[in-house]
């Protein structure tokens, strides 16, 4: 019943906006939460393809449980479903995976140990994976220009061995694009 109800949703959108090809490829920069390079290229009228490969700082955790730090570099793919209220405006929602290797993580033991701030343990190098969904708007400026400003809830996981830290990993990222 569900898949029904999001295909009749997507036919209509199809159905209700004329066929148009926004722009074929951008790349540029990507700020905010995450720090790097951004690419856009559309495999049809209305699907996209994003990667964005960069930096972030991920701090999870709380007063009575274990708080981590972790740099990460990551590549963040996206595919996105646009649609637009005008023909400079477009909406888009989608999904995507992030994959990265990270780098001085470490974890305040409070709830481990009853300790204090002070006691630090440093876990090292390891991996992040994680998924995510996308939903945000662009907009095309009359030069060749993109900004998207988007927001991305995710679940991610930091992997070191034996130690597995599973959070919500999110992204409020505002991009800016040349359009090729």
């Amino acid at each position: 019943m569900k898949k029904k109800l999001l295909f009749m949703l997507i036919f209509m959108f199809e159905v209700s906006l004329p066929a148009q090809s926004i722009y074929q490829h951008s790349i540029g920069g990507i700020g905010c939460t995450m720090w790097g390079v951004s690419y856009k290229t559309f495999l049809s009228d209305h699907v996209a393809l994003s990667l964005d490969f960069g930096n972030q700082f991920v701090q999870t955790g709380g007063e009575d449980w274990p708080q981590v730090d972790v740099y990460s570099i990551e590549l963040n793919p996206n595919l996105m479903y646009e649609f637009s209220s005008n023909s400079r405006l477009h909406s888009l929602i989608g999904a995507g995976v992030t994959l990265g290797y990270n780098w001085e993580m470490g974890i305040w033991h409070i709830w481990y140990s009853g300790g204090t701030r002070d006691d630090y343990k440093y876990l090292g190098n390891g991996m992040k994976a994680g998924a995510n969904v996308i939903a945000g708007l662009e907009y095309l400026f009359k030069i060749p220009l993109a900004v998207q400003l988007d927001f991305r809830p995710g679940y991610g996981v930091f992997i070191k061995n034996n130690v597995r830290w599973h959070h919500f990993d999110w992204n409020v990222c505002l991009s800016v694009r040349y359009v090729l």
